[in-house]
């Protein structure tokens, strides 16, 4: 509305020069006239501010819409922005080396969630600094005119009244002039305060909406310039990245057509291709692979179900069904495969998996898929074998070389005890040979004597030139000049002189003779209760002692004399089973056979499998008994320690028949010497070394519970 008359603008004939107080001052005349003009003026601004009040109402009404449509954005785009971030872009074909596509995927979720943060700062803004003021004012200042408005209209009552009272005072009533005279003067002069006083309000408040209005929008258009100027900023920082971006994704389509079209490829391939005839698995494999993965019909009780079998890590696992985790049927380094026997399954291209505790029968399509799952678990088996044995010296010394066998340990071990420093026959100082079957040091004078002698009375070995593996140190150790005097000098009388180191070749013989194959100073045989040498030495061998049975050994007992009142038990099967690994070395060096079987076909071997007596493998492999002998079940000493879970018999085993395999001789195969090497310093470092005073007697070294463990760890 013009409200030129009020606020100093006047028309077009006011001079612009005139003050705008003079200008204000009469249109302030012009009201106090109280024309009819005036009053319509202050009717139209009446209603001005009403409309402008009800205008401003709307506008508030609709930026609150606004800003909960905005909040609402807000939050479909949180929603928006997350689910971009959380969306998975894994598995997609990337053209470019490094090209992390799915991370630079993710920056696009990002990009959004960051704008929705200021766009939420955004609503805050609108309701701060339009809202809210607005409300503020409509429910402030613009209820203030409401009292005005009545105190106004009461007044212009109240003034036409005193108006009209005055005029209607007939010429009689002259005593009633001065009273409505006075009181026509008070209403007119509170009318006038009161008109000037809402007029003045009226344009106030006119004014005032309209500026709050500017000033309120100029302020969230501030806020909005500062959205989206910081939009345009994130989208500048990324600007970059969505060139890559784009350039990646027109590669990845380019990659994904490439795919299509070579899945177009194969399917026509498949069409030219003779159904008859499918493609063999080994095709796409490596001969040596120890892998492999492929279905399977698996017998599981007396129903067969076709599973999705692997190989993996050594083990072999099955899988029902998708929705089922893969079961591990068992460890390769504990199992054997083999064809399965067509009387006990009626189907054909059947083997099985036999591990120490079950058995799983399993089947291939063809002779061929079966001959290559076979092969692939014979694979497994070996590798899992050759990755656990010990590991060898980080020196990469072989075994004869390292410090345990090293001849200045060795030697310096033997002279701990005191009759080793000299030699067995002629007393000579420092002894560097033995005879290793009868258990002395002697000199390299006497050593050539002994060699006369023949490997049937005495097996000559150097302590310095030749190899001593950890078991024959262990029977030296055991045994030495001591007990030598013991047994083969016990009834020297006082008249024989004995030789010197001065002594000739032909006395330092006679004397050798006299007592390695004379045998005039021997010990006793004391047979006891027993009637005869070879029971006597089953007795001494299961007591454990190691001077009665050099003893009756000396004395010619049969070592290979089986006790048919006892399973047929030899004296080699008693020391395997009673744990005495130098004993049973002393019967293996003085012709012991290492493959003598018991009444039920076991030999030694098949007892140390069952037993698990880990250090009797290691010494009757060194003295080459035979790994494939099998007993009365046809079975062989590797096959009862699967059954027994043996582990560590199972593993050494193994080893022996892959090295046997692969050389003809295990104790040849270098790696596995290597191997055994380990396995017995680690048996060495667990079972107690005899002392001087053990000598005499070798308990059972098995028994003691700490080295179980330690076997056990091993």
């Amino acid at each position: 509305g013009d409200m030129s008359w009020l606020f100093g603008k006047g028309n077009d004939k006011t001079p612009s020069t005139l003050p705008i107080e003079k200008d204000i001052s009469n249109q302030l005349d012009d009201l106090l006239q109280d024309s009819p003009a005036s009053r319509d003026k202050i009717t139209v601004l009446e209603n001005q501010l009403a409309a402008t009040a009800n205008s401003l109402k709307r506008l508030v009404k609709i930026s609150k819409q606004y800003q909960h449509l905005g909040n609402m954005f807000k939050d479909i785009a949180l929603d928006f922005g997350n689910e971009l971030l959380d969306f998975n872009f894994e598995g997609l074909p990337v053209a470019g080396s490094g090209v992390q596509l799915p991370a630079m995927a993710k920056c696009i979720g990002q990009t959004i969630l960051d704008i929705n943060d200021y766009q939420s700062m955004l609503m805050v803004q609108m309701g701060n600094v339009f809202i809210q003021p607005l409300e503020q004012f409509i429910n402030g200042e613009l209820k203030q005119t409401k009292p005005l408005t009545k105190k106004y209209n009461r007044l212009r009552k109240q003034y036409d009244q005193s108006i009209s009272k005055f005029s209607h005072i007939k010429k009689t009533d002259l005593e009633k002039i001065p009273e409505a005279e006075h009181e026509l003067l008070y209403y007119r002069n509170e009318y006038q305060h009161s008109s000037l006083e809402y007029v003045a309000s009226l344009g106030r408040l006119e004014a005032e909406s309209k500026l709050q209005v500017m000033e309120r929008a100029c302020a969230f258009l501030y806020s909005e310039k500062a959205y989206f100027s910081q939009g345009i900023s994130i989208h500048g920082s990324i600007d970059k990245q969505l060139s890559q971006l784009s350039t990646e994704i027109t590669a990845t389509h380019k990659i994904v057509e490439l795919r299509g079209k070579a899945v177009q490829r194969k399917k026509e391939q498949l069409k030219q291709m003779d159904q008859r005839s499918p493609p063999s698995p080994m095709s796409n494999r490596l001969e040596n692979s120890m892998e492999t993965a492929g279905y399977l019909f698996q017998k599981i009780g007396k129903n067969w179900r076709r599973c999705y079998v692997e190989i993996k890590n050594g083990n072999l696992y099955s899988q029902k069904s998708a929705k089922d985790e893969p079961q591990e049927l068992t460890n390769l380094l504990l199992a054997t495969v083999r064809l399965a026997d067509s009387k006990d399954e009626n189907r054909r291209f059947c083997f099985e998996v036999i591990s120490p505790n079950e058995r799983f029968v399993l089947q291939a399509e063809n002779e061929e898929i079966l001959q290559y799952w076979i092969h692939i678990i014979q694979n497994a088996i070996a590798h899992a074998l050759n990755h656990n044995q010990p590991n060898a010296k980080k020196s990469g010394l072989y075994p004869a070389e390292d410090a345990m066998s090293s001849s200045n340990s060795f030697l310096q071990k033997l002279r701990e005890h005191e009759e080793n420093r000299f030699c067995a026959d002629c007393g000579d100082l420092n002894p560097t040979w033995a005879s290793i079957n009868l258990g002395l040091l002697i000199c390299i004078s006497c050593s050539g004597i002994h060699r006369q002698l023949g490997t049937h009375i005495s097996k000559v070995r150097s302590t310095t030139l030749d190899s001593w593996d950890l078991e024959l140190q262990k029977l030296l150790l055991a045994t030495g000049n001591q007990l030598g005097k013991l047994v083969f000098e016990a009834n020297v009388p006082p008249d024989v002189v004995r030789p010197n180191a001065d002594s000739s070749r032909d006395e330092k013989q006679t004397w050798i003779v006299d007592k390695y194959i004379e045998k005039k100073w021997a010990a006793k045989a004391h047979l006891g209760t027993h009637s005869s040498l070879e029971r006597a030495l089953h007795a001494s061998i299961q007591d454990g002692y190691m001077q009665e049975t050099l003893t009756f050994i000396f004395h010619g007992a049969e070592l290979n004399w089986k006790d048919q009142e006892h399973l047929f038990f030899s004296s080699l099967h008693y020391a395997i089973t009673e744990g005495q690994t130098s004993l049973c070395d002393l019967l293996l060096q003085n012709g012991a056979n290492p493959d003598i079987a018991d009444g039920s076909g076991w030999t030694p071997l098949h007892h140390c499998a069952y037993l698990n007596k880990i250090d009797c493998v290691i010494l009757l492999i060194r003295r080459g008994a035979k790994l494939s002998i099998v007993d009365n079940q046809n079975k062989t000493p590797l096959d009862i320690a699967v059954v027994n879970e043996q582990a560590h018999c199972v593993t050494l085993l193994r080893l022996a028949l892959h090295a046997e395999t692969q050389s003809g001789n295990a104790l040849e195969d270098e790696a596995f010497a290597i191997a055994l090497h380990e396995f017995s310093e680690e048996v060495e470092e667990m079972m107690q070394v005899p002392t001087k005073a053990d000598s005499l007697w070798i308990g059972d070294m098995d028994s003691d519970d700490e080295d179980s463990a330690k076997l056990e760890t091993l």
